[in-house]
C-alpha cells in the first residue's frame, strides 16, 4: 500500500498526526495495530467443470503475516460475518485499524462486527490498486496448493 492512500483515509477519518511528525512517521508508528484485507479469484477445474473460487486474505502490516481467512466458491454477507467473527477472535486481536477497498462483500454487518471489536474500518479510495502485488503473489501460492490438492474444492 502506498502512504498517500492510507494517509488520505486516515485524514478522512479525522485521525491526524501531531504537527511535528509526517504521515510517513505516523503510519509507521501505527503499523503494529493496522491490518489490510482484500480478495482475489482463482479458477479451478473440478469434476463439474470450471469453478471460480474467491480467496479472502488479511495481512498484518507490521509483521507481514498473511492469514487466508476464507476460500469459497460462493460468498455472501452471512459467510463474511462469520469470517469477521473468526478474525476478531484471533488474527486481528490487538488491531485498531483495518484497511480495505469498497468491495460489496464488506457489508454493513461485516463492518459492524469489526467496529464492535474495536477495529476501525478504513476504506481506500475507489480504484486504488495498491494491494495488487500481494494478490498476484498469493494467487501463485494458492494455485500451487490447488494443483497439489485437486480434491480440495469438489
Amino acid at each position: 500500500m502506498e502512504n498517500p492512500s492510507v494517509g488520505n483515509s486516515f485524514r478522512n477519518m479525522k485521525i491526524l498526526p501531531d504537527r511535528k511528525s509526517s504521515w510517513r512517521t505516523f503510519i509507521r508508528s501505527h503499523m503494529a495495530v493496522t491490518a489490510a484485507a482484500d480478495f482475489f479469484t482463482t479458477e479451478v477445474w473440478t469434476m463439474s467443470g470450471l469453478v471460480r473460487c474467491h480467496t479472502f486474505f488479511v495481512i498484518r502490516l507490521d509483521t507481514r503475516e498473511v492469514k487466508i481467512a476464507h476460500i469459497g466458491c460462493q460468498l455472501n454477507g452471512q459467510v463474511m460475518c462469520k469470517v469477521a467473527r473468526n478474525l476478531t477472535d484471533g488474527f486481528l486481536k490487538g488491531c485498531k485499524y483495518i484497511v480495505m477497498d469498497h468491495d460489496p462483500l464488506y457489508t454493513h454487518p461485516f463492518r459492524e462486527i469489526l467496529n464492535n471489536a474495536g477495529i476501525h474500518v478504513i476504506q481506500t479510495r475507489v480504484g486504488c490498486p495498491q494491494q495488487k502485488w500481494l494478490c498476484r503473489k498469493l494467487r501463485r501460492i494458492d494455485q500451487t496448493r490447488m494443483h497439489q490438492s485437486p480434491n480440495l474444492f469438489r
